[in-house]
């Protein structure tokens, strides 16, 4: 199973879907820019991730006063989890985490910014040959 993140010029932004519309024009006019275009390959039921962004440290408490740095990504992190069913459609779960580090609730160095998060959430069933999943 591939899931394939082309650019508008082949077909998978140009959609009859409004958003899809809007979004294709807002990048035309240099208004929103695309970050990344994968191909994510897995098997049914299967969960895949994908991660663009990266890692900032993050103060934890290790107990007893201690504390401690812990590693957490930021950017935005879209995972699947596709399940074939038995008349060969696709049954996606698809889980968006989009965050940014947020300055102004630094700590002090050499940890680095907190970050602030929003998640979604969707399942869909796309139609046979549907490439725009999420």
């Amino acid at each position: 199973m591939a899931l394939s993140g082309k650019s508008s010029h082949s077909g998978v932004l140009a959609s009859t879907d409004p958003f899809f519309k809007l979004l294709e024009v807002l990048r035309e006019d240099r208004l929103v820019k695309v970050l990344a275009e994968p191909t994510i390959v897995t098997l049914s039921n299967r969960p895949v991730s994908y991660h663009a962004g990266g890692q900032s440290r993050v103060a934890v408490s290790l107990g007893n006063g201690r504390a401690g740095v812990e590693y957490k990504k930021y950017g935005t992190i879209v995972d699947f989890l596709p399940v074939v069913l038995a008349d060969q459609t696709i049954h996606l779960k698809c889980r968006v985490e989009v965050s940014q580090l947020d300055p102004a609730t630094a700590l002090p160095l050499p940890v680095k910014p907190s970050r602030v998060c929003r998640l979604g959430a969707l399942t869909r069933q796309p139609i046979s040959g549907q490439t725009r999943l999420c």
